[in-house]
């Protein structure tokens, strides 16, 4: 039986004022957009969920500056802007199944996994040039929680692997001349020759290991473990892991306190060259 839909979420974003910092506009574009929205069906026991969400949205807008030369320092009286725009949005589809009774009669396996389609959207405007570059790729996700019973003391256990992201594209520069009046008989003009070079970004593979313990109905035990693969995409960096806990306590339907730490694990290594 299908039911639809079983959860539906959306967020918006927040209005805020634009902030400027030494003459530099920071605002927040695509505001008309919800921050996330999803949709989860249910099949049964089994769980299909759509979603998308703004990773990061920004606009910079540098200006107007004034344009100076070796022979005019104070100002040649001409103005230009710059303006730098980044977009990122990613699209989820979201799978959930429990299987009930694995080696117990109380327990279960959950197992879910997620697959992102990720858009990047870059654009610049310097002088009369416009840097523009558009990215796309697939990550995915899966994980695994293993309650060992229904019932207090509950223990649970997970295993969840990201997979990461790998960005590579060209950045397409096209422009034409910018002319700057020198003095009443001449002129100086600035050529920005189109061209093309390529940008390549990543985000590293995650691997983590969770525990949570409940003994009692006012007390609750959580920590997690996480790798992060950095060293498979640069020799000089370690793999960064990170430990956090949490402890919490119910006192009563208005009162719970909690109690938390965290360490992460961030090295290089030393390179010494010697002549």
């Amino acid at each position: 039986m299908i039911l639809f839909p079983s959860e539906f979420q959306k967020q918006f974003n927040s209005s805020i004022n634009n902030p400027h910092i030494k003459g530099i506009a920071y605002n927040q574009i695509l505001n008309w957009l919800p921050q996330s929205a999803g949709l989860i069906f249910s099949i049964g026991e089994f769980r299909l969920g759509a979603g998308m969400s703004q990773v990061y949205n920004s606009e910079l807008d540098f200006g107007p500056i004034e344009v100076t030369t070796v022979e005019q320092p104070d100002g040649t009286g001409e103005f230009f802007s710059a303006n730098q725009k980044t977009i990122v949005t990613t699209s989820s589809l979201i799978t959930a199944y429990p299987v009930q009774e694995v080696f117990t009669d109380d327990d279960q396996l959950s197992i879910g996994t997620q697959l992102n389609l990720h858009f990047i959207h870059y654009k610049e405007s310097f002088l009369r040039a416009i840097i523009v570059s558009n990215f796309k790729d697939v990550s995915w996700s899966a994980g695994l929680n293993y309650k060992f019973s229904s019932s207090i003391p509950l223990t649970q256990i997970s295993i969840f692997f990201e997979k990461g992201v790998h960005f590579q594209n060209s950045i397409a520069i096209s422009g034409t001349q910018l002319q700057i009046d020198i003095a009443p008989d001449s002129s100086r003009i600035y050529t920005i020759s189109p061209s093309n070079i390529s940008l390549e970004g990543y985000i590293p593979d995650k691997l983590s290991l969770g525990l949570l313990y409940q003994p009692t109905e006012k007390l609750l035990v959580a920590g997690n473990i996480s790798n992060t693969f950095w060293n498979s995409y640069q020799e000089d960096i370690h793999d960064q892991i990170e430990f956090s806990s949490n402890i919490i306590y119910k006192w009563d339907n208005f009162i719970t306190t909690s109690a938390g730490i965290y360490l992460t694990d961030r090295n290089y290594f030393l390179v010494y060259s010697s002549y």
